[in-house]
């Protein structure tokens, strides 16, 4: 919820920033609509299987990393959503939701996937995937999920080449739903336990 002033103002900066190229590229162009279009049923096919490949991967690797700082004494940290959200109400859980599963999907793919890969492979074509990539890391905080964020990152980007940039938002959208719920689940089971 902190985030959503800075969601909208990326958002309106990313859009400010893609204005020359629609007027370059075009408007399906710049926002890399593929043709053609793939059937949606592909697509939600896509988006499964690669849920499926990503949750097992990134749950492993957010323990992994846990069991390292944990060796190393290095603090972690809760998710930022639940430490916010202890004894929040609906309206901050509805804004929270709408934040992580609409508006950061939108802005992220737009500023991540699209302008700067865009602006990155224009000067350096094969460390655009990998520098975006770990943009996008940096850019969600806390050390510790680095590394399941990288890969996160990866698959974005990959079904973003494979089936445009809708595609990898409705993936981000979807995983953060799925991450949102297990977060959700977690206060709930908290308030009831107290």
């Amino acid at each position: 919820m902190g985030l959503f002033p800075f969601q909208v103002f990326t958002f309106g900066f990313c859009f400010l920033a893609m204005v020359p190229m629609m007027f370059k590229e075009g408007f399906r162009k710049t926002l890399d609509f593929i043709s053609p279009v793939p059937p949606f049923k592909e697509i939600v096919k896509y988006i499964l299987k690669s849920l499926l490949l990503l949750y097992p991967i990134v749950t492993i690797l957010n323990y992994i990393s846990q069991m390292i700082c944990d060796a190393l004494s290095i603090r972690t940290q809760e998710q930022l959503l639940s430490t916010l959200g202890k004894g929040a109400g609906s309206l901050y859980w509805t804004c929270a939701a709408f934040s992580a599963i609409v508006l950061a999907p939108i802005t992220e793919e737009i500023m991540i996937r699209l302008v700067l890969n865009r602006a990155v492979r224009s000067i350096m074509p094969l460390w655009a995937p990998l520098i975006s990539t770990f943009a996008f890391m940096l850019m969600h905080g806390s050390p510790q999920y680095w590394p399941s964020l990288f890969i996160v990152g990866l698959f974005l980007l990959r079904s973003r080449r494979v089936y445009g940039l809708k595609c990898a938002i409705l993936l981000h959208g979807t995983y953060n739903l799925i991450a949102f719920a297990f977060i959700l689940i977690g206060q709930i089971i908290e308030s009831i336990r107290e």
